[in-house]
């Protein structure tokens, strides 16, 4: 087995295609990044810290990359698809360390949630990756050297 074939699926959640699955994907995280936002932006505007300017940087990100992904599964661009995957995976990272903050600081709700969240993404990543990987495959087959 490839290391490209490792941590993928042939479908998601057992009922839709990759391509479906991806895109209901993309509109989750675009109503989650921007709810995300405006949170930030409230909290930020509000004087609570250089945290919630940080939020909201990586929250515009975040969004540029969901645009991204969805523009990418419509005019299958595998690099804009992996554009999001690798941006998503920094943010389940920097979600993983406030988590294990949140676990040492005893607020176990929030980390609950973190971790939570860590997981539903994590998933969504492996799905999105692995559309992205069949768009490439795809093309590899319709476009031989």
């Amino acid at each position: 087995m490839t290391t490209e074939n490792k941590w993928t699926v042939e479908q998601c959640c057992c009922f839709c295609t990759l391509r479906t699955g991806s895109l209901i994907i993309a509109v989750f995280a675009l109503v989650m990044t921007v709810i995300n936002l405006v949170s930030s932006v409230y909290a930020a505007s509000s004087g609570h810290g250089y945290a919630s300017w940080v939020s909201f940087i990586l929250d515009v990100c975040h969004l540029i990359a969901c645009i991204m992904l969805v523009f990418g599964i419509q005019k299958e661009k595998s690099n804009y698809v992996m554009l999001w995957v690798w941006t998503t995976i920094v943010m389940i990272v920097l979600t993983l360390i406030t988590a294990v903050i949140s676990f040492i600081e005893l607020s176990w709700q929030n980390a609950i949630i973190m971790v939570l969240t860590v997981i539903i993404y994590g998933y969504c990543v492996v799905v999105v990756r692995s559309y992205a990987i069949s768009m490439q495959m795809k093309s590899v087959v319709s476009n031989p050297a």
